[in-house]
């Protein structure tokens, strides 16, 4: 990951990274877009945060919930084994 120490209000165009602001205030981007999916896309020095993908903004709930969908899963999957078929069940 690129990790841009910014000192103006300007982030280049198409960005990849983290940007962190000389008051500890961090942004995360993709190409340009506010995005991150192991966490908040904004993290401010106070402690407030801001859950992003693809410069759409989630609650925190919002968020997990669409990363748990986004996350691939066996469940449903057939598979074949000594040519018999088997259906997969995923154990949480």
């Amino acid at each position: 990951m690129i990790k841009l120490i910014a000192e103006a209000n300007e982030i280049p165009k198409n960005f990849t990274g983290m940007a962190e602001w000389p008051n500890g205030d961090k942004f995360w981007y993709k190409e340009g877009n506010l995005h991150r999916e192991n966490g908040p896309a904004i993290e401010y020095a106070d402690g407030n945060k801001f859950w992003y993908l693809n410069d759409v903004q989630y609650s925190e709930q919002e968020f997990n919930a669409e990363i748990a969908k986004r996350k691939p899963t066996c469940n449903g999957k057939v598979v074949t084994i000594d040519g018999k078929q088997y259906k997969l069940t995923e154990l949480t």
